[in-house]
């Protein structure tokens, strides 16, 4: 079997004949699932009405863990709730191209640009929900020997 190779030649000097091709399809890259920012709180502040907002939550009552006694009115509970404030922050990036970039640039796709934006800014709101998440709401304390400490330790 005789070896074949292929060539290709340009006929006028100085011409770009042969020109690469790219793929405009990029494959998708591994997105994680983003869980955080959904069991926030949303609310729309409507326009000139400041800059924060105000959650009130109620405070559990105590399990009942004794009887009624027949002819005995039970003593009352005192309801409780705990207020939290949040105040509005604006986040964003945004990708610096120049009209030359634009205009001569072979494989820019403004649309791809945009959904990487798009997977950014959802990544910064679930990466800010998460933080106020996971500060100190289970800790463990262990000491060397074995015993329970406090934060401070």
């Amino acid at each position: 079997m005789a070896n074949i190779t292929n060539t290709t030649q340009n006929t006028v000097p100085g011409t770009q004949l042969n020109k690469t091709f790219f793929d405009r399809q990029l494959l998708e890259g591994a997105r994680t699932r983003l869980v955080h920012a959904q069991y926030g709180q949303k609310r729309h502040i409507p326009p000139h009405n400041g800059k924060r907002v105000t959650f009130f939550r109620m405070t559990p009552f105590d399990a009942v863990t004794t009887p009624l006694s027949e002819g005995v009115i039970p003593t009352g509970q005192t309801i409780k709730q705990t207020k939290f404030t949040a105040m509005v922050k604006p986040y964003g990036r945004h990708v610096e191209i120049t009209d030359e970039l634009d205009w001569y640039h072979l494989n820019i796709d403004h649309q791809r640009i945009a959904r990487e934006l798009r997977d950014q800014a959802m990544l910064s709101v679930d990466t800010i929900a998460r933080d106020p998440l996971h500060t100190g709401l289970n800790v463990q304390y262990v000491d060397a020997d074995g015993s329970p400490t406090n934060r401070a330790a």
